[in-house]
């Protein structure tokens, strides 16, 4: 090539930034995907948790719920396009989104406890997110199973509801 003498950074600054550069990158695993949620300074599990630590919400994450968000991220990864760990910023928030919109902070403090299970029944529909209507037996079974699922996500959003209703009762 035209730099196998010299390098870029022999260039003026002026000239640096006009060349392309091309760069290939592996996707990330789910051991990266775990280590950004769990590992870094200011990980999207504690973002949240300050962020609705003002609505009186004490949002605590499972070493499981967090390996499986991981194991999510990678799967849509793959079946979509592969925007890295913005994929996170995506899955949080249609995991809290629930709790984030049913928060009013007019109640003492509440404690939420983000585990396997939860994540599962709030991202199930991301996770049978796969394009099946070119198979209509399978698409009807999905349909059933989507509705189910939904029930599933309103018993949920219900006992949350309770639990922030009787908070509020009780103040009063």
């Amino acid at each position: 090539g035209a730099f196998h003498v010299s390098k870029i950074e022999d260039l003026i600054p002026e000239l640096q930034g006009r060349f392309p550069i091309t760069v290939e990158l592996d996707s990330l695993t789910k051991e990266d995907f775990v280590n950004i949620l769990s590992n870094t300074e200011n990980s999207l599990p504690m973002q949240y948790g300050a962020l609705l630590a003002v609505d009186n919400i004490n949002l605590k994450f499972t070493a499981e719920a967090i390996d499986e968000i991981a194991s999510i991220a990678v799967m849509q990864n793959e079946s979509h396009e592969n925007i890295g760990a913005r994929r996170l910023h995506s899955i949080m928030e249609n995991l809290l989104e629930d709790i984030s919109f049913n928060a009013t902070g007019e109640h003492p403090l509440i404690d939420v406890v983000v585990d396997k299970q939860y994540v599962l029944d709030h991202l199930d529909k991301l996770i049978k997110q796969h394009d099946l209507t070119p198979y209509p037996l399978a698409f009807a079974v999905i349909c059933q199973k989507d509705k189910q699922h939904k029930e599933t996500q309103q018993m949920h959003t219900n006992r949350i509801i309770r639990k922030l209703s009787a908070n509020i009762a009780k103040k009063r």
